[in-house]
Parts: C-alpha cells; sequence; structure tokens
C-alpha cells in the first residue's frame, strides 16, 4: 500500500480518504492544514500526525502520493511532490486558478 498525505482539511473527509483507501490502494499517513480548528477536526477523525506547516508536513513525512485540497500552498508542496516523484490529486473544487496552475 502507498503512503498518502493531506493537505487540506475543510470537512470530515473519511468517506473520501476510505476510498482512496480502498480503491487506490492509498493509505492516509498525515494531514496538514494552516488552521488549527481544521487540525483539531481531522486529528479527531484520522488519529494521525497532523501539521499546520503543510510545506514542513511535505518535507518531514515519506509519502508516495499527496492529496492537495488547500489552493494556499498548493504551488509550495505540489513541488516537494514533484521532486519527489510522488503522484498529486487535487480537489478541484477547492483550487482556485493560480492553484490549478501552479499544480
Amino acid at each position: 500500500m502507498e503512503r498518502l498525505v493531506v493537505c487540506g482539511w475543510e470537512h470530515d473527509e473519511s468517506a473520501l480518504l476510505q476510498a482512496l483507501r480502498e480503491q487506490a490502494q492509498l493509505e492516509t499517513v498525515a494531514v496538514g492544514d494552516q488552521y488549527p480548528a481544521r487540525l483539531v477536526r481531522a486529528r479527531t477523525a484520522t488519529r494521525l500526525a497532523c501539521y499546520q506547516h503543510t510545506r514542513q508536513m511535505a518535507h518531514d513525512q515519506a509519502f508516495d502520493a499527496l492529496l492537495l485540497g488547500a489552493p494556499d500552498s498548493a504551488e509550495e508542496v505540489a513541488t516537494t511532490a514533484a521532486v519527489r516523484g510522488a503522484d498529486l490529486l487535487l480537489l478541484g473544487d477547492r483550487m482556485d486558478a493560480d492553484a490549478l496552475h501552479a499544480a
């Protein structure tokens, strides 16, 4: 099973993460979001390591894929994922034009 990090937690993503685990063989290993309240919800739902600094998460964690749901850090974390050779998954409904272009 490949390792997945999640950048951006808006709602309870548990159903999406479960589907990625079952259908794509991606096991979530960490969640990052710049907002503390979202990290509390992510930690409660996943019981995983959570990072307020998504760039730091992308450097610290070993991962094979990155799920990007936060437009504010798209360029930095997408670049880190690309350098590592990781797959990049985007939640398009959360991205703005600049974030999509950066990714």
